[in-house]
């Protein structure tokens, strides 16, 4: 998300990201992740159930092809760390226009799972 900033400025599109930290674990990420978005604080869960994000399973977050995944990430210069919040819960992104509706949703199928940021800006 945070490499497609450019692109969601050109379409017109703020992003805001919503997290399961608080205030400073919210903080602390945005500076290890070098991101640059507005980011809401959701260490109860609210926003998720009311968009009704989904969890993942155990053998999902263990399954062969997301150890793949995490590995490539690892030599890729990645630096991994044990959640600290919910592991098991799953992202979604969502388009909503000026008037508050939701005009496009992805729901993330395994805790890898995201859209492509062109997928995003052409939707709706």
């Amino acid at each position: 998300m945070r490499d497609g900033k450019q692109k969601f400025s050109d379409a017109g599109i703020q992003a805001v990201l919503v997290g399961m930290g608080s205030s400073d674990e919210s903080e602390e990420f945005r500076k290890l992740m070098n991101i640059d978005f507005p980011l809401i604080c959701d260490p109860n869960q609210q926003v998720y159930s009311a968009y009704h994000l989904r969890k993942t399973s155990f053998l999902q977050m263990i399954s062969a092809s997301l150890l793949a995944k995490g590995l490539k990430a690892i030599a890729a210069g990645h630096k991994l760390e044990i959640p600290r919040q919910d592991a098991k819960q799953l992202a979604g992104v969502f388009k909503i226009d000026v008037k508050g509706q939701v005009i496009w949703s992805y729901y993330s199928s395994n805790p890898s799972d995201y859209p492509a940021v062109e997928a995003i800006v052409n939707a709706v």
